[in-house]
């Protein structure tokens, strides 16, 4: 079976320190499909991802699990 990689950045609200970008980078490495994941307190995480493991409607879920809001605003 092959991949499908999308790259994808999406913009977080309530990102603030090292402790919010660690806590989103190890919740998210973890899940099957997610090839990288790198948060930056300001407020964005990128990702590159399986599309054929997994969507983008489930990784934001995962992202408002651990207590964080998905800014409306687009990049």
């Amino acid at each position: 079976m092959g991949e499908l990689i999308k790259k994808r950045t999406i913009k977080v609200k309530g990102m603030h320190c090292e402790n919010c970008e660690s806590k989103i980078n190890n919740a998210l490495s973890k899940i099957n499909g997610i090839k990288e994941v790198k948060a930056d307190k300001a407020g964005k995480v990128y990702l590159k991802y399986d599309l054929l493991k997994i969507n983008l409607e489930n990784i934001e879920k995962q992202i408002i699990k651990l207590g964080y809001e998905l800014s409306e605003e687009f990049l």
